[in-house]
């Protein structure tokens, strides 16, 4: 098999990065039990009946009344699964996905398998999640992306935290780390704690998502 094409610009940042995946210049050669992508697709599935675990739902609001849905698994949520600074690990799913996909459930009990807590953002209107706004979510809009590492960090504001994306999940998570690398969000959080330290109770509740546990 020949090594896959690779579409780039020379130069710059693209020459660090593929310095250190030599792996993708290399022909792909699949195990022998999955030898075509029918039988890998079908594998893909089943993978998702063998992983083992439950997830607990904490809804979070956006200020657009959105609904985000944040899946601890395996009792990662509570204070008692582990000591407060342990690393936290969000998962962000590829298009119309899920914390139900089978990648995301083997991607949680990895990171359980290190002590780690292991949740997944569920974007609006994906894997049961009501859709209460008038906007839904896109590749382009990382505001919840934003407001979901708020949450966690709220929650465990001792953790280090660490995400994953997945397909389009990886292009938001992507597009969001330039975002805040750039200072976007620093900007954003400074007007609203601005807003929270104002008399006017109503900018107070725009100020920050509002999060409830079910």
């Amino acid at each position: 098999m020949t090594p896959p094409m690779l579409y780039y610009r020379p130069g710059g940042i693209a020459e660090k990065v593929l310095a250190h995946c030599t792996a993708i210049k290399q022909p792909f050669n699949p195990t022998v039990w999955a030898p075509n992508a029918h039988v890998q697709s079908a594998m893909g599935m089943l993978r998702g009946l063998s992983a083992n675990g439950n997830y607990k739902r904490q809804l979070v609001l956006t200020n657009d009344h959105g609904t985000l849905g944040l899946d601890w698994w395996g009792g990662a949520d509570k204070p008692s699964y582990a000591a407060h600074d342990v690393p936290v690990v969000l998962f962000i799913h590829g298009i119309n996905g899920g914390s139900h996909e089978g990648y995301v459930k083997w991607a949680c009990v990895a990171a359980a398998s290190r002590g780690w807590r292991a949740v997944v953002l569920n974007m609006r209107g994906c894997n049961g999640l009501p859709l209460t706004s008038a906007r839904g979510y896109n590749a382009i809009n990382t505001a919840d992306v934003h407001i979901a590492v708020q949450s966690i960090h709220s929650r465990f504001p001792s953790a280090p935290l660490m995400a994953v994306g997945y397909s389009l999940g990886s292009v938001l998570l992507a597009k969001y780390l330039a975002e805040a690398d750039n200072g976007l969000y620093t900007r954003m959080d400074q007007q609203q704690q601005q807003q929270q330290q104002a008399p006017d109770a109503a900018a107070e509740g725009l100020g920050a998502p509002a999060a409830d546990s079910s």
